[in-house]
């Protein structure tokens, strides 16, 4: 179950366990495609990322890896999920992160 305090879209609270985390992704999934021919891309996905950490996504080619950082970018919505970036909801592109396309 998530904390009460992540599931609204305000951002984990002051005192909150997640404060120390600067990029929160909570439950985001994606799926594209309606009904029986739906097809889930990325699986219901828990990222926690502190301020200076680095971290790599690894896997085979189309396991959702470009998705999971075009959702963080804001350039693509998650089908479910929230996901917040200092505190602040992601909600779209925004001038705090940058993309650098693999075409």
């Amino acid at each position: 179950m998530p904390d009460t305090a992540l599931s609204t879209h305000d951002g984990p609270s002051a005192g909150s366990r997640h404060d120390a985390s600067f990029l929160h992704l909570e439950g985001i999934s994606k799926s594209f495609g309606n009904g029986a021919d739906a097809v889930q891309i990325v699986a219901p996905t828990d990222v926690r990322i502190g301020r200076g950490q680095f971290v790599s996504l690894l896997g085979p080619s189309g396991c959702g890896k470009s998705t999971i950082l075009s959702i963080i970018a804001g350039l693509v919505e998650p089908s479910d999920g929230l996901l917040w970036l200092d505190r602040r909801p992601i909600d779209g592109p925004g001038a705090d992160r940058g993309v650098v396309f693999q075409q």
